[in-house]
């Protein structure tokens, strides 16, 4: 019974193969592994969140969107969507972590970070062309840091 979870498991976590294709399997590898990680970490998250206690409803809704939304792109990119699957995967996630930003009222390291990662992700996928608008998307970041700076956005709701 071990062998057989240990076989499905490794089977949930293989990316879809394109034998014809070795630069749409390669981004295949990247984004299933992205997502396999991103769903494992989103759980983690939603646990501790439940655990911890002091986390406004906002963000439950939020995670809750989050692990739909990964599992909705891991089914797309196992129906062979690979390019649309990366493209849905750079953009919701800079959205969802603007909507993170102000739904929190904070900006730390750990954000700015996040916006790091999701260019180089968008650089590793689609060249050039998705580092600059994946950088593009760090202004937002920017803007965001000097409203709540000015005063313009709330101090965050758990630290106050």
């Amino acid at each position: 019974m071990l062998e057989k979870m240990k076989k499905q498991f490794k089977h949930w976590l293989a990316p879809p193969p394109f034998e014809d294709d070795e630069e749409k399997t390669w981004r295949a590898n990247l984004l299933n592994a992205t997502i396999s990680s991103y769903i494992l970490i989103r759980i983690l998250i939603i646990i501790g969140n439940l655990i911890g206690g002091k986390i406004p409803e906002e963000v439950y809704l939020i995670d809750s969107v989050m692990l739909l939304f990964l599992f909705f792109l891991r089914y797309l990119l196992f129906r062979g969507k690979v390019k649309i699957t990366g493209i849905f995967f750079v953009s919701a996630s800079i959205i969802l972590l603007i909507i993170v930003i102000v739904a929190l009222g904070t900006i730390r390291t750990p954000t700015a970070t996040a916006f790091l990662l999701f260019i180089i992700i968008a650089g590793m996928l689609f060249g050039e062309k998705g580092l600059f608008l994946a950088s593009s998307q760090f202004f937002f970041y920017l803007y965001l840091d000097k409203s709540r700076k000015c005063g313009d956005i709330n101090q965050p709701r758990l630290l106050s």
